[in-house]
Parts: C-alpha cells; structure tokens; sequence
C-alpha cells in the first residue's frame, strides 16, 4: 500500500503500526526476533574514540589514501541507511551495496582481490568465506545490483537477516584493524596520484550534461 500512495502522496508513507481484530480478540503485528551485537561503552571510550579519529586525519593529507576515505565513506552512508530506515530491512539492499563497494574500493574489484586483502589484514579463510564473501555474492544474487521479481522463502530470509544484523559491526572492526594497520605501514594502498575522471569518462559525463541542459535549460553547458 505505501508504494501505490506515493505515487501521489508529496512525502512517501510508511507504515507505523498495524493493528486489528479478529471478533473480541485484539491483535498487533510485531517482528518475531531480533539479533544484534552490542558494544559496552563509557564516556572516556567515546572521548578517547574522537582523538583518536581526529589523529587518523594525518593519513590523508594531500590526497594520500584515498581508496581508504573512499571505503570508509562507502560504510558510512550503509550505517546511515540502517538507522534512517522504519526497520533495519528497509534499506537492506542498499546497504549491502554499499559494504560491498566498500571492500571492492579497499581490495580490488575481484573477490580474489578482496580475498587477498583481507588475509592480508590478520582475517582467516573462515572469516573471509563466512561474514565477508557472501555479501558480494548477495550483491549479484538479489535485487541489490540488479532487479528481482522473485520472493524468497521465509526461512532463507530469516538467515539472511540474521547474518546482515551482525554485517555492520564486522566492518567497524575492519576499519579500525586497517585504519591501525595503514597507520604502522603494515598495510598499503595504491595511491590515486590524480583524483580527476579519465578522459573516455570524462566525455561520458560531457556528453551527460550537454543532453540534461538541452531539457533543463537553467543548467549550463559543458565547458571541456
């Protein structure tokens, strides 16, 4: 129902609660069960965590590292999405999507690469196969990357579920251990010398925006 409303609703609608009955007996719909891992925290934690953030900012000076602030942001628009949803399935795909461009950007576009990278980091073939390698093959599998008519049966969505409740918290845990890692040079990145598009996609977005100001005539022309 939301989505046949917003199609002439000015704000998209969501769905609060549902309630009902059936004769005199009163009813509510509730989610069955709930799995996440959670972190014991102080205020000297918190304090010490913004220094320590504030510190890491010398490993990006002058464009240096920049797979890695690309990753980390990747991350942050996932965790984002996770709290801004009305539950945390309802931007699930997209937040798969995007821890995966977060391991892509780190490691390679391969999950070989991503492989590599990750037993590089200190991470077992377990860890590897079991909490990181099936995000990337969920990203192809279901309607993250590409759309998907199908439904899936109910228990595979509960393991499902279960596995991306805990996803978040893995990747904390990664970008702190490739965060100290980078920081002692145990770990390096390849170096973007020059953050630009390349030519050939720089004629795609040209190309782009000369087509989007012929329908929009308040946006300017490309100018090469």
């Amino acid at each position: 129902l939301p989505a046949f409303l917003n199609i002439k609703f000015a704000d998209p609608p969501v769905i609060e609660q549902i309630t009902g009955s059936i004769g005199t007996v009163d009813f509510r719909w509730e989610h069955r069960e709930l799995h996440h891992e959670f972190n014991i925290t102080t205020v000297d934690i918190l304090e010490q965590h913004i220094v320590d953030s504030l510190n890491y900012f010398q490993l990006f000076g002058e464009a240096k590292n920049r797979r890695l602030v690309a990753a980390i942001h990747y991350f942050y628009i996932c965790s984002r999405l996770l709290v801004a949803g009305h539950s945390q399935w309802e931007f699930m795909a997209e937040s798969i999507l995007n821890l995966c461009k977060s391991l892509e950007i780190l490691f390679g576009g391969s999950r070989d690469a991503v492989r590599q990278g990750l037993q590089s980091l200190g991470y077992t073939q377990e860890e590897v196969e079991g909490d990181f390698i099936p995000l990337l093959i969920l990203r192809g599998f279901l309607d993250v990357a590409h759309p998907r008519i199908a439904i899936l049966r109910q228990n595979d969505l509960r393991t499902l579920y279960l596995f991306l409740f805990n996803s978040e918290n893995r990747f904390r845990k990664l970008f702190e251990r490739t965060l100290k890692a980078v920081e002692k040079g145990l770990f390096k990145l390849p170096q973007e010398d020059d953050l630009r598009l390349d030519k050939e996609d720089q004629n795609i977005m040209n190309r782009l925006v000369d087509t989007l100001s012929q329908r929009n005539p308040q946006i300017p022309t490309t100018k090469s």
